[in-house]
């Protein structure tokens, strides 16, 4: 696909305009020319109010792209399948299982709610544990080779509520898209790692550079060097548009909005980017 892409954060963490509602979750509007695709659904149907406020008919998505089987990112599934049940889901076949993570306060569920999982049966869905086309110019890498060893998963997570089974979350996937000003990624929360999930694409479509990469990168908890280490390779990729967000961390965010200055520009609820 070679026409103009249009990218609208739904719901984010943070907002960019008043009469835009927040939660710690994360859903992107993707329209390409005829084909309207939604990258994940938020925690909560919160994305239906704000999608009303931003002027985007969610009863036309053709696809939906769950980029992992955590509850912040798969809340609003049920919701958005009531609107458009046309829609074809693309999901890595483990981000229906069951997930916990452990904190200080204890061991709490973060997998996909029962609601998301029960309006998933009968819908057209595509499993994607290898790369997949969703629509012209927009595909999915399926799981993310893991080939960076200090690219975790970036907390304790687990499969089992006895935190026995480690998680390594192989059901994490992200998207990009082809445009003539080249490729672009949006990020899930990049639980593969960034520069491994760059590294994949760039694999896959044969690119050097990527025009604009937004989403979350989870380097909330990350150590020091890691984050070095992925500033710096994103530095190569000679980028356009730099878009974290989510769970990205603020301290990232902020140190990044000086680093990469011009190129720049925070994923929170109503922005908009234009490929």
């Amino acid at each position: 696909m070679k026409s103009k892409t249009m990218i609208t954060v739904l719901v984010e963490d943070h907002g960019t305009k008043p009469k835009l509602g927040t939660e710690h979750g994360l859903a992107i509007w993707i329209e390409a020319g005829d084909h309207h695709v939604l990258f994940d659904t938020g925690q909560t149907d919160l994305l239906l109010t704000n999608a009303m406020a931003l002027g985007v008919d969610l009863t036309q998505t053709d696809a939906i792209v769950l980029s992992h089987g955590h509850y912040d990112h798969t809340g609003g599934l049920a919701a958005v399948l009531d609107m458009a049940p046309q829609a074809r889901v693309f999901m890595h076949p483990e981000a229906t299982e069951p997930k916990f993570s452990l904190k200080d306060s204890g061991t709490h569920s973060v997998g996909m709610p029962e609601q998301a999982r029960q309006a998933l049966k009968g819908r057209r869905v595509t499993w994607t544990a290898t790369p997949a086309i969703v629509c012209p110019g927009i595909s999915v890498t399926g799981q993310v080779p893991r080939s960076n060893p200090w690219e975790n998963v970036g907390s304790n997570f687990y499969l089992d509520q006895s935190c026995s089974r480690p998680d390594t979350l192989p059901d994490d996937q992200s998207l990009w898209i082809e445009t003539e000003q080249g490729i672009s990624v949006v990020l899930g929360c990049a639980h593969a790692g960034v520069l491994n999930t760059l590294r994949y694409v760039a694999g896959l479509t044969g690119t050097q550079t990527f025009h604009t990469v937004v989403g979350g990168m989870h380097l909330l908890h990350a150590l020091p060097e890691r984050i070095r280490q992925t500033e710096a390779t994103l530095k190569t990729y000679h980028l356009h548009c730099l878009a974290p967000g989510h769970c990205t961390g603020e301290y990232v965010m902020e140190q990044w909005s000086q680093i990469f200055n011009a190129c720049y520009s925070p994923c929170f609820a109503g922005a908009k980017i234009t490929l």
